[in-house]
């Protein structure tokens, strides 16, 4: 994304996390309220799942990114003695994102 003057937008700096406002879920970064999940009282438990889910997904997300390029670079030429070993170096960054996005 692009801002109004065609610069590059970047996104609130993370960790995000979860936190109540005005009795409602919402998302916080360091800076204080990013966003507020409001809704009636009948989905609030839905709003504090999709925040929690929110949250997840973004704090992994730069780690999850890191991991495949890592096994993509690292998986090639696995014919070969080296190979191997960065296999195994992929293998075990793409395990650390999948732990920080709760996959394994």
């Amino acid at each position: 994304m692009k801002t109004s003057e065609g610069r590059k937008a970047e996104h609130s700096p993370t960790p995000w996390k979860t936190a109540t406002q005005m009795g409602q879920p919402a998302i916080e970064m360091r800076k204080g309220l990013l966003a507020l999940l409001q809704g009636d009282r009948n989905d609030l438990v839905e709003r504090e799942t999709n925040a929690a889910f929110i949250v997840k997904a973004v704090n992994s997300h730069s780690a999850l990114v890191e991991a495949l390029k890592a096994f993509d670079f690292q998986a090639t030429g696995l014919d070969t003695g080296s190979g191997l070993e960065r296999f195994a170096k992929a293998k075990q960054q793409a395990r650390a994102a999948l732990r920080l996005a709760g996959g394994v």
